[in-house]
């Protein structure tokens, strides 16, 4: 029997789990009265009656909501109603750089994506040149830095050797840096509406907050951007560093830092490696992410004195076969199909080939290798046969 205060009204807040524990024991002192085996004037069943009767819902307030007082409520409309106030999708780059959305860049450190950021997307806005699609901007407009690194000097240098003209290019917080927070978010997209900016970068997220990156709360941080991007119709890029890469595997959306959370309201995500080691100058860049309809064409450049130069897309060296191909290779040699063959000389033959047992092994199933107990040998023992299947 749970305790409870004498005086209903002084218990304050009750669990679920409690309340539920109330009125079984109050039905199973319902029932008991009804038998006759309980004395009614049980102080402990009368507490839990007025409890369990507070606990459920006002009939009075169920009769509000039926007769339409809806004050308070969710409020539903058509999307035919809607159809005025939701904006259609928009890029600044098209194909890569939608309007009004986040769009993550991210790569290991090292890699180039604040110089895509700033070069590559950032300048031709400033100047009004194309971009690496060909495309230009319908004019020129300024361009919000949000620095989070405290590396203005390196930025500084960037624009003086690659010509970003300096007038155009707005640094949030000046010298002292910028954290993403409410108060700063908002002081941003103040001076987006001031000056018509089109394009914020954020450079970079981790080192815009100070929580765990690798914690789902990160979504917070991600969602004040968004409404960022949301209520200026700007684009808002936020450079994010990715774990390291092992040699020969490809950037991926998984290959992003810290919690999968902060990937969701990323509307695109740009992805830069290096996937060709002879070219190790030339970085690759694509989309991960393909939640609007953006290119599906990797592009590649180099970063240089004078900025960057775009060019073809490296591609990752092709790979010679397999353990499990060369083994197939061999058994396709060494055994007819439809016919039965000693295992033992075919695994000694393989070994001395170089096939290790655990490649063999996955080429024979691949194959479809069927296998049986052969005839009784001298020593008295039962060898394997194997048999290729025949070709269709």
């Amino acid at each position: 029997m749970p305790k409870v205060s004498p005086d209903p009204s002084e218990n304050g807040h009750v669990s679920e789990e409690t309340a539920a524990r109330f009125a079984k024991h109050f039905r199973e002192k319902r029932k008991a009265r009804a038998s006759g085996k309980s004395n009614p004037t049980d102080d402990r069943f009368e507490t839990i009656k007025k409890i369990y009767a507070k606990l459920r819902p006002a009939p009075e307030e169920w009769t509000k909501a039926d007769a339409g007082d809806t004050s308070g409520t969710l409020e539903f409309a058509t999307m035919a109603e809607l159809e005025d106030e939701i904006s259609d999708v928009h890029f600044l780059v098209p194909g890569w750089i939608p309007l009004g959305m986040v769009t993550g860049v991210i790569a290991e450190t090292g890699i180039g994506k604040s110089a895509f950021a700033l070069c590559g997307i950032g300048k031709p806005l400033m100047t009004g040149d194309e971009w690496f699609t060909g495309d230009s901007p319908e004019h020129a407009g300024p361009v919000i830095l949000c620095p989070t690194e405290s590396d203005l000097n390196l930025t500084k240098e960037r624009c003086r050797d690659w010509e970003i003209p300096l007038d155009m290019l707005n640094i949030a917080g000046k010298t002292d840096g910028f954290v993403i927070d409410s108060k700063s978010v908002n002081a941003v997209a103040n001076r987006v509406e001031r000056i018509g900016a089109q394009l914020v970068v954020v450079d970079s997220l981790r080192g815009g907050h100070s929580g765990d990156e690798n914690s789902s709360k990160t979504y917070s941080t991600l969602k004040m951007l968004a409404d960022l991007a949301s209520k200026t119709g700007a684009a808002v890029v936020v450079v994010h560093h990715t774990r390291k890469i092992p040699a020969g595997e490809r950037i991926e959306m998984n290959s992003s830092r810290g919690s999968n959370a902060q990937l969701q309201l990323m509307r695109c995500v740009i992805g830069i490696d290096k996937p060709d080691p002879t070219r190790p100058d030339v970085c690759c860049f694509r989309n991960l992410k393909r939640n609007l309809p953006v290119s599906d064409d990797a592009r590649g450049f180099r970063i240089t004195d004078t900025g960057l130069r775009f060019c073809e897309a490296p591609q990752p060296p092709r790979r010679g076969p397999s353990r499990r191909d060369a083994a197939e290779d061999f058994l396709r040699r060494e055994m007819r199909p439809g016919k039965w063959v000693d295992a033992g000389p075919l695994i000694a033959a393989a070994e001395a080939a170089g096939i290790r047992d655990n490649a063999l092994k996955l080429a024979r199933e691949q194959l479809g290798i069927t296998l049986k107990r052969g005839n009784l040998k001298k020593d008295g023992t039962k060898g394997w046969k194997w048999r290729l299947p025949k070709s269709d």
